[in-house]
């Protein structure tokens, strides 16, 4: 026989005795484990809530002890066990040789939810109610519950309200963006005299009497006529108020008398009124006014005048 062929026989023997000795060693474990169940008495681990129980994953962590399918066998006189499962917080429990055999229940619990939304209106006057009580008044609501149902009202002054149902699971987080609509309200305005131009926030929008449909918010109003002082304004279209009224007075615009006193220091009166500027004095229009001046050694002086 030639050298190579003793190599390869050499080499298959090998290979047949080192098979042989892992088949050997792998039947002796099965055997070792065979009888270390025998001997162990299996504890049952029971798992609550229910609905998880398949979930759980238990395993042992301490002792001469193994786990299966949620079993405990164990060859020492105590065994520690460690129990966890998605959303609930994890637990340890230790056995002694008292419990083996018997059932242990382990109650899990639930790990609390996260909620976040958040308002596309950034003025923090977004209210969140959760189950009819006000969680936050912010343009976002950030906050831990319970796992369970919720009803989540969103309200704000100038959108109408938005209603969510939600069902939170243990631990869980739930972040969503809400999507709010704006209310429209009807404003009416009316002025004496009528027929003034009315200006909301910068645009013409027609002349008195008037109505017309806004959407919630501030708005700015002036209304105009020749001849007449502006009236300006601030409105709120809003839940409490969609429908607001203003009728609006306008006055006369005022006229002017320029006066220039001499000798100074003395006393000058509109319509027997003290006018303590000098310069230019704002007179109604349209009716008689009196300036008089005095001052103590001197004659007075009155002036009637009737401007437009």
């Amino acid at each position: 026989m030639s050298e190579f062929k003793q190599t390869v026989l050499l080499a298959k023997r090998k290979s047949r005795r080192r098979r042989f000795i892992l088949t050997a060693a792998s039947l002796l474990s099965i055997l070792l484990i065979i009888s270390l169940l025998m001997i162990a008495k299996a504890s049952r681990i029971e798992v609550l809530p229910v609905d998880i129980s398949e979930q759980a994953e238990v395993s042992a962590v301490s002792g001469l002890a193994f786990v299966i399918n949620h079993h405990l066998y164990s060859l020492t006189s105590q065994a520690e066990i460690a129990v966890q499962a998605p959303g609930y917080k994890p637990q340890s429990r230790r056995l002694s040789s008292e419990a083996f055999g018997k059932v242990m229940q382990v109650e899990l619990e639930p790990l609390p939810a996260r909620l976040v939304l958040t308002s596309p209106v950034k003025d923090d006057k977004t209210s969140w109610t959760i189950n009819g009580k006000i969680a936050a008044v912010a343009d976002r609501l950030d906050t831990s519950l319970e796992p369970g149902d919720y009803r989540i009202e969103i309200s704000h002054p100038y959108y109408q309200r938005q209603l969510l149902e939600l069902t939170l699971a243990p631990g869980e987080k739930l972040e969503q963006a809400i999507s709010l609509s704006a209310i429209e309200g009807r404003l009416t305005i009316d002025s004496i005299p009528a027929e003034a131009t009315v200006i909301i926030n910068g645009q013409d929008r027609g002349q008195t009497p008037l109505q017309l449909t806004l959407l919630g918010g501030q708005h700015d109003i002036e209304v105009t006529k020749a001849g007449f002082d502006p009236s300006t304004d601030h409105i709120e279209i809003s839940q409490a108020d969609p429908q607001p009224s203003r009728q609006y007075r306008l006055a006369a615009k005022s006229a002017g008398v320029t006066v220039s006193l001499k000798p100074a220091g003395g006393r000058l009166t509109l319509n027997g009124i003290n006018v303590n500027e000098q310069g230019k004095i704002k007179l109604k229009a349209g009716q008689e006014n009196i300036l008089r001046y005095q001052k103590p050694g001197y004659f007075s002086q009155s002036r009637t005048l009737t401007l437009n």
